[in-house]
C-alpha cells in the first residue's frame, strides 16, 4: 500500500497510508493528531515548496512514498472566510462562509438564495456535493465534513450540488465509514492530547535551556568584558613600568659605566692574582724544595683559597715545611752519603757582573692569533685528552719507582743548592715578554745568569727619557724589584716569563712615539716572535729536580753482610753494650 512520510518539527517521522483519492488535508490532519500539533498552524512542503492540501494524492503530482516536511504556516491565520460558488442545475451563486462551516450548514445557507431546501431535496433523494471529482453524499457525511477538511481554508472554490438515491446497503456503508472515521478520530485525539502535553513540556524545556544559555552567554560576555578591562589596566601598568624603567636606565647609565669599569678592573685583578699564584706554585714545584704553600693555599675542604695576600704566599714559599718525625720505617742506606755538616761561614754576596748578549733582538708585535691558528686550536682532536694504555704504563712505572725507595734524610739547603746548580746548567738563555696595552707586546732575550737589574736597564734604554716612570708587574700585581745580587733563575724568570710594563696612563699606538725611541723596536708578527724565541731557547736543556732516594737493600747484599758478621764473631768477644739509659726505645735494640 502506498504511503507518505511526514517529517514533523519534533524530528519524528509519521508514516501515513494513502490512496489515490485521499486529500492531502487528511494526511496533514493525521500527522498533526499523531504528534500533537494543531492543523490550523502547519502546512506541508515538498522540497521547500508549498503543497496544496485541497488536492488528492492523484492530482498532487507527488511520487509514491514521498517525504513531506511539516512546517509552520504563514498562510493560515485562524478562522478565515472563503468564497464558495455553488452550482445548482446550471445556476451558480456565490456566498462567503467560514472555513469551519460544514457542508450541511453550507447547503442550508444557500437554500435561501435558491429558494429551495437543498438539505432535503425530496422523498427518497439525498443531497450530494462534488468538489474536484470527489463526491460527498448522505446526511451523515455532509454534517461531518467541513470546508477546512476538504482543503478549502482560503480564497474561493466552486462546488456542484446534485441529488442521488441511496440503497439500504449504501446507507449502511456510509454509516459504517462515518463511524470508523469518528472512532479513528477519537483515538487520534487521545494521542494528540498526550503528544501535545509532551510537545509543551519540550517547548518549556527548550525555553528554559535557551534562557540558561542566554544567561550563561551574558555571564561569559561579562567575564570577557571584565578581563578586557583588566587587560587594558595591566597594559597601562606595564607601559608605565616600562617608561619608569627607561627613566631609571637613563639615570643609571652613567653609574653603570663607572661600575662596569670597576668590575672589569676587579675581574682582571682576580685573573692576575690567580696567575701569580700559579707562577709561585710552578716555581715551588720546579725548585723541588719543601715549603708551606699547601697550608696557606688549601682550605679545610681541599679547595683553593682566594683570600690569601701575595705577601703571605711569598713568605710561605720561603718557609720550609716541618713534617712530624716518623721513624717507624727508618733504615740505614746501603751506601754512605757524604754530607758536610760543617758550619761554613756565610759568603758575602757579590754583585752579578755578566756581559749581556750582543743583541737583545728587541721586537714588538700584536698578541692576536691569526684566523687559521685559532681554527686549528679549536679543531683539536678530543683523542688528545683521552688516557691511553701507554699513559697507564708510564704512570704505573712512576708509582713503582716511588714505592721502591724512600726520600733520603738530607738537609733542605743541600737540595736547594743541587736544584740551583741543575737550573744553571739547564737554563742558559731566557726570553722575557713585556705586555703593553691594546694587545701590544715587546720581546727581548737575556742570559739566565744576568741580574734583574739588566731588565730595568733594557727598559730604560727603550724609553725616550729617563724621567718616565714605569713599573714591572707580575699578573697578580706583584712588582719586580731592581736587584743586582739575584739572577733571573733566582727571581723565577727563567726560561720564559711575561711581565706587565705599566705606565701612569694607557698608551695607544699613536702615543708609542712619545714613549719609546723610534727605530729601536722591530715590528714583527706573533709567529715570527715565536720563531725568534725558539731559536734563542734551543740551547737550553730539560731541568730534572734533584730527588735523593734510598733504595731497598738487595738480598745478595744482605747475605754478604750476614756472612761478614758471622765471620767476625770468632775473632774476639762480642762488643760491650753502651749505657742505653735515656735513649729512645727503638735505639736500645
Amino acid at each position: 500500500m502506498s504511503s507518505l512520510t511526514v517529517l514533523c518539527p519534533n524530528a519524528r517521522r509519521c508514516k501515513v497510508p494513502i490512496t489515490p483519492g485521499k486529500l492531502l488535508r487528511e494526511v496533514l490532519e493525521t500527522a498533526c493528531l499523531m504528534q500533537g500539533y494543531d492543523t490550523d498552524h502547519y502546512e506541508l512542503q515538498f522540497h521547500g515548496k508549498h503543497v496544496d492540501e485541497s488536492l488528492t494524492f492523484r492530482l498532487s503530482g507527488l511520487p509514491n512514498n514521498a517525504c513531506l516536511d511539516m512546517v509552520l504556516s504563514t498562510r493560515k491565520t485562524g478562522a478565515m472566510e472563503v468564497e464558495i460558488a455553488l452550482d445548482v442545475q446550471g445556476v451558480r451563486k456565490t456566498k462567503a462562509f467560514p472555513a469551519t462551516t460544514t457542508l450541511s450548514e453550507l447547503l442550508a445557507g444557500f437554500s435561501k438564495e435558491f429558494q429551495m431546501d437543498l438539505s432535503n431535496p425530496g422523498e427518497g433523494k439525498y443531497a450530494s456535493v462534488t468538489y474536484l471529482s470527489k463526491q460527498w453524499k448522505g446526511d451523515a457525511v455532509l454534517s461531518s465534513s467541513t470546508l477546512k477538511s476538504m482543503g478549502i481554508y482560503s480564497g474561493g472554490a466552486v462546488l456542484r450540488f446534485s441529488t442521488c438515491e441511496l440503497s439500504e446497503e449504501e446507507k449502511k456503508a456510509i454509516d459504517n465509514l462515518v463511524a470508523a472515521v469518528e472512532e479513528r478520530r477519537k483515538q487520534l485525539t487521545q494521542v494528540y492530547e498526550q503528544k501535545k502535553i509532551e510537545n509543551q513540556q519540550r517547548i518549556d524545556m527548550e525555553a528554559r535551556y535557551q534562557k540558561e544559555l542566554e544567561e550563561q552567554q551574558r555571564i561569559e560576555e561579562e567575564k570577557q568584558r571584565i578581563q578586557e578591562e583588566e587587560r587594558r589596566i595591566q597594559e597601562k601598568q606595564r607601559e608605565t613600568e616600562k617608561n619608569q624603567r627607561a627613566l631609571n636606565a637613563q639615570r643609571m647609565e652613567t653609574d653603570a659605566s663607572v661600575e662596569g669599569q670597576n668590575s672589569r678592573d676587579q675581574g682582571s685583578s682576580e685573573i692576575e692574582r690567580l696567575e701569580a699564584t700559579l707562577r709561585i706554585l710552578n716555581s715551588s714545584l720546579q725548585s723541588g724544595r719543601s715549603d708551606s704553600l699547601v697550608d696557606h693555599l688549601l682550605s679545610e675542604r681541599g679547595t683553593l683559597r682566594t683570600d690569601v695576600e701575595m705577601e703571605d704566599l711569598t713568605v710561605a714559599a720561603n718557609t720550609p715545611y716541618n713534617p712530624p718525625v716518623d721513624f717507624s720505617n727508618f733504615k740505614f742506606p746501603d751506601k754512605k752519603i757524604e754530607v758536610s755538616y760543617a758550619v761554613e761561614e756565610e759568603k758575602i754576596q757579590e754583585e752579578i757582573d755578566v756581559s749581556p748578549p750582543e743583541s737583545r733582538q728587541a721586537v714588538i708585535f700584536d698578541r692576536i692569533l691569526s684566523e687559521e691558528k685559532r681554527k686549528e686550536m679549536e679543531e683539536t682532536d678530543e683523542a688528545v685528552y683521552e688516557t691511553t694504555a701507554q699513559d697507564i704504563k708510564i704512570l704505573q712505572r712512576n708509582l713503582k719507582d716511588q714505592a721502591s725507595g724512600q726520600r733520603a734524610f738530607v738537609p733542605k739547603r743541600f737540595v736547594d743548592a743541587k736544584n740551583r746548580e741543575r737550573k744553571l746548567n739547564a737554563y742558559q738563555n731566557t726570553v722575557i715578554r713585556f705586555i703593553l696595552s691594546e694587545n701590544r707586546t715587546i720581546q727581548a732575550v737575556f742570559y739566565s745568569k744576568e741580574s734583574t737589574n739588566s731588565i730595568f736597564d733594557f727598559v730604560e734604554s727603550m724609553l725616550v727619557s729617563n724621567s718616565i716612570k714605569y713599573d714591572l708587574v707580575f699578573f697578580l700585581k706583584e712588582k719586580l724589584t731592581r736587584d743586582k745580587f739575584k739572577n733571573l733563575i733566582d727571581s723565577g724568570l727563567a726560561p720564559k716569563s711575561n711581565l706587565i710594563l705599566r705606565f701612569g696612563e694607557t698608551i695607544s699606538k699613536e702615543k708609542f712615539g712619545t714613549i719609546f725611541k723610534e727605530g729601536f723596536l722591530k715590528e714583527v708578527t706573533l709567529d715570527e716572535a715565536d720563531i725568534l724565541s725558539k731559536e734563542w731557547l734551543s740551547v737550553n736543556s730539560g731541568f730534572v729536580p734533584y730527588n735523593p732516594m734510598v733504595h731497598p737493600e738487595s738480598q745478595g747484599s744482605q747475605f754478604k753482610r750476614n756472612a761478614e758478621a758471622a765471620g767476625n764473631d770468632n775473632e774476639g768477644p762480642p762488643p760491650q753494650r753502651r749505657n742505653v739509659e735515656g735513649l729512645p726505645k727503638w735505639f736500645k735494640k
